[in-house]
Order: C-alpha cells, then sequence, then structure tokens
C-alpha cells in the first residue's frame, strides 16, 4: 500500500492518474495507423535537427511508437503481441501507482521521456558515427518498454508470468535475462554502452534505491518476527510496538503499524 510522502505533497498537481496505460492504448493507435501509413514512424523519431527547427513533439512522441511494428506478412502475430503489450503496460500500471503512487509514477514515466527523447537525440547529433539518429530512436522506444519493466520488477520480482501459456517464469528472472542482453549488446562501440546509460538513468536512479530501502525493510520485518516467536516462548506474543507511545497490536487490534527509515516501528498515529 502506497503511503503519501512529501514528494506526493509537492508534485500532486503533476500526476496523471493512468499514465501508463494512457501511453500503451495510443501506441495501439499508432499501431493501426502504421498499418496504412507505414512512413508515420518518421514523424515521431527524435531527430535533434528537427527539434531545433521547431519539431518540439519529438521530445516525447516517439514513445507512441509500437512495441510490435506491423512490418512485413501477416499482420496476424503483431495484433497479437501488441494485445500482449498492452496488457502488460495495464498490469506495470496498476502495480507501479499501487506501489509508489500516481505522482511517482507519472514523475518517473516524464523522467524516461525527457531523458531519452532530448538528451539521446543530443548524444546521436554530438556522435552520428557509428551509431545513427534513428537506431538511437529505436534505442529509446525500446528503452521506455524496458524501463518500465524493470520498475515492475523491482516492485513485483514474484509475479509469474506463463510464457507460451505453458511456462511459469518468475518476472525478476525474465528482466534479469533482458539486462544482461542489454549489456551484453552495448558493449561496443562504447559511445553506445554511453547511450545505454542515459536510457536507464531514471530507472537507475527511483527504482534500485527504491529496491534496497524495499529489501532493508523485508529483513526488518523478518527479524521482528523472529523475535516475536522467541518472545512468544516466554509469554510476550507481540509483534508489533510503537517506539513513541508503546502501543502493541494487543493494546489495540485494529491499529497499523509501519516501519519508518530510521528503522524503528511506529503505529500510524505516531509515523514520522
Amino acid at each position: 500500500m502506497h503511503l503519501p510522502t512529501v514528494l506526493d505533497q509537492k508534485f500532486r498537481w503533476l500526476a496523471i492518474p493512468g499514465l501508463i496505460r494512457i501511453i500503451a492504448m495510443l501506441q495501439a493507435v499508432f499501431f493501426v495507423v502504421m498499418i496504412f501509413n507505414p512512413q508515420g514512424a518518421a514523424l515521431i523519431a527524435p531527430a535533434w535537427d528537427q527539434v531545433l527547427r521547431g519539431e518540439v513533439w519529438r521530445i516525447f512522441s516517439y514513445v507512441l511508437y509500437p512495441p510490435v511494428p506491423p512490418t512485413g506478412g501477416s499482420l496476424v502475430f503483431p495484433a497479437f503481441f501488441m494485445l500482449i503489450s498492452v496488457w502488460v503496460s495495464f498490469l506495470i500500471s496498476d502495480t507501479l501507482e499501487q506501489t509508489w503512487g500516481e505522482t511517482r509514477v507519472t514523475l518517473f514515466v516524464l523522467g524516461l521521456i525527457l531523458c531519452q527523447g532530448f538528451i539521446l537525440p543530443f548524444v546521436a547529433h554530438t556522435f552520428p558515427n557509428p551509431i545513427t539518429t534513428f537506431q538511437f530512436a529505436s534505442m529509446a522506444g525500446t528503452g521506455y518498454q524496458s524501463s518500465i519493466f524493470f520498475a515492475f520488477a523491482t516492485v513485483a520480482p514474484h509475479y509469474t508470468f506463463l510464457l507460451f501459456m505453458i511456462l511459469p517464469v518468475k518476472v525478476w528472472i525474465l528482466a534479469a535475462i533482458s539486462g544482461v542482453l542489454i549489456l551484453a549488446g552495448s558493449l561496443n562501440p562504447p559511445i553506445l554502452l554511453l547511450a545505454t546509460t542515459i536510457i536507464y538513468l531514471p530507472y537507475l536512479i527511483w527504482a534500485v534505491p527504491l529496491f534496497f530501502r524495499s529489501a532493508k525493510t523485508r529483513r526488518q520485518v523478518s527479524k521482528r518476527r523472529n523475535k516475536f516467536v522467541a518472545a512468544k516462548s516466554v509469554g510476550s506474543p507481540t509483534l508489533h510496538l510503537c517506539k513513541t507511545c508503546g502501543k502493541t497490536e494487543n493494546d489495540d487490534p485494529e491499529a497499523e503499524f509501519r516501519v519508518a527509515p530510521d528503522g524503528d516501528e511506529y503505529c500510524l498515529d505516531h509515523l514520522p
């Protein structure tokens, strides 16, 4: 359950509920557009030269590019995987908003869009060889999808997907495999590694610290649970204890307790 923070209070006006859902639906719309006009992709590529000429929409429009474009041959498989992509994006959107809140998810997505859509074309313009602007544009679109997937794997690592509708695989395994492949593919030339770092910088800034804090909280909860089991054997069966008022779940069965950043536990009335 997400608890409001100072960040939520200060930037609440920026929050866009269901932003990842909205982007997924727009990708589906653009998928249909590309069926009738395959050259439409050129209108949304984040090319720095066009941005300088006033086509500012290219800074963020690249996220409309469908993760499975309808190129060549039958449309059955691209359409099927596009539907799967939309469903997964909806799942990611709901999970992240439940965990982080609408404000943090919005800031995270906007950070991805601006970092990838603004800085990457500039890098491509400054270092035109051997990576072209269109290669950077493709990397940015893939980077957006991968970043939100990595964020989902960070907050819900044990969620299980059924690959090919048969094989159960936890999402952290899929994310780890994707991360290794992305890293291996960006080692040469060096400019490609720089571009990859820029693409995933928002994820590294936002999600990784949250992952470590969450892991720390889980260890603290496990430690307290073990202390509870040990204390129960000597006649003190309490799992929660507010550091400020000393309240336990025995005093108020309806009370809720949270672990603060200082590592101590508080009831909601005294949570810092």
